[in-house]
């Protein structure tokens, strides 16, 4: 009720949950929780969506999507801060992931997320970068950023005080 009257309040067509890193044991109480909340927001005439992750098969999309009205599918992070070097979403795995979601999901509740942003993996740990940052570190390293055709990806990488940096 009290989403319901801020979404009213702010003068919205409905709410995103950006629910994310949810438990595998939480994900049936999760899906029943976007259930009864869509009958709520239908009762309302107001637009429930919600976020899933691409790569994550425990993630039963076809479950999700009947439970809401749209699903934003996040098609990124094949490697991510917690994981080790390589592509946000190389291209034969997002097209992979988005194949998915189009027969789990459906075309009339999906939208689809790309990731436009960096990562700086180094010391055994990842900083997340805006694109804007990650120019600026190639500029001020006088790394060369590449294109890899294999991933569709750009990258590049640069020591700095020792340390290797792989964006």
């Amino acid at each position: 009720a009290d989403t319901i009257a801020a979404v009213r309040a702010a003068g919205w067509n409905g709410a995103v949950f950006d629910i994310e890193n949810v438990p595998v044991s939480a994900l049936p109480a999760y899906r029943g929780f976007l259930e009864r909340a869509n009958k709520a927001f239908d009762k309302q005439k107001l637009v429930l969506v919600m976020t899933a992750p691409a790569g994550e098969p425990e993630w039963n999309l076809r479950s999700f999507a009947a439970a809401v009205d749209f699903v934003i599918f996040m098609d990124y992070d094949d490697h991510w801060q917690g994981g080790t070097p390589g592509p946000i979403a190389a291209q034969a795995w997002f097209a992979e992931q988005l194949a998915i979601a189009r027969r789990e999901i459906g075309r009339d509740k999906l939208i689809l997320a790309v990731g436009s942003y960096a990562y700086d993996w180094h010391d055994g740990i990842a900083d997340a970068m805006t694109i804007g940052e990650a120019w600026l570190a190639a500029r001020d390293s006088e790394a060369m950023p590449r294109f890899d055709p294999a991933s569709g990806n750009t990258g590049f990488a640069y020591d700095e005080d020792g340390h290797r940096h792989t964006v």
